[in-house]
C-alpha cells in the first residue's frame, strides 16, 4: 500500500473561506477542488471560450466603432394632464399650478407639468420659486 503525499499551503482565513465557497458552489469537497484546480481541471473547456469569443465578434460587429458618441435615447413624448376635474381660475405665480374642482373629491390643488402628470401641489404662490418645476405665469393670465 502506497502512503499518499500531501501539500500544506498556508493562506489567510480570507482565502480559506473564499476557496471554501468556490469549492461549495462547485458542489466538491475542499480538497477535491484544490486537487482539480492544481491540476487544471477547472478551466473553462475550449467550446465554451470559443463560444464566448464568438458572441464577443458578434457584439463587436454591431457596434459602431467609428468613435462617435452613442446617440441618447429619444425621450418619450409628455403624457396630457387627465381630465380630473373642472379648472377654476387662480393668480398662483407659477404656470403649472391648477386649481381644480376634482371629480374624484382628490386634492384641489395640482402640477400640470408633463413631468407631474397631476400630482398634488404642495408650493405656496409665496414660496413657488423652491420647487424645481417652477415656471412664471404670464402676467394678467387668470389661470383658467
Amino acid at each position: 500500500m502506497t502512503k499518499k503525499k500531501a501539500i500544506t499551503i498556508p493562506v489567510s482565513h480570507e482565502e480559506f473561506e473564499e476557496f471554501a465557497l468556490a469549492a461549495k458552489t462547485d458542489g466538491l469537497a475542499l480538497g477535491e477542488w484544490a486537487r482539480k484546480r492544481l491540476r487544471g481541471d477547472l478551466r473553462p473547456a475550449p467550446a465554451v471560450m470559443d463560444e464566448a469569443f464568438r458572441q464577443l465578434d458578434v457584439s463587436d460587429r454591431n457596434r459602431d466603432l467609428s468613435g462617435k458618441p452613442v446617440p441618447p435615447p429619444a425621450l418619450p413624448p409628455p403624457q396630457k394632464l387627465v381630465e380630473i376635474g373642472v379648472r377654476q381660475p387662480t393668480n398662483h405665480v407659477c404656470q403649472h399650478f391648477a386649481h381644480m374642482v376634482r371629480q374624484d373629491g382628490g386634492p384641489p390643488m395640482v402640477c400640470t407639468s408633463s413631468s407631474q402628470h397631476g400630482r398634488p401641489c404642495y408650493f405656496s404662490s409665496s414660496g413657488a420659486q423652491d420647487c424645481p418645476l417652477y415656471a412664471p405665469r404670464a402676467r394678467g393670465f387668470s389661470g383658467v
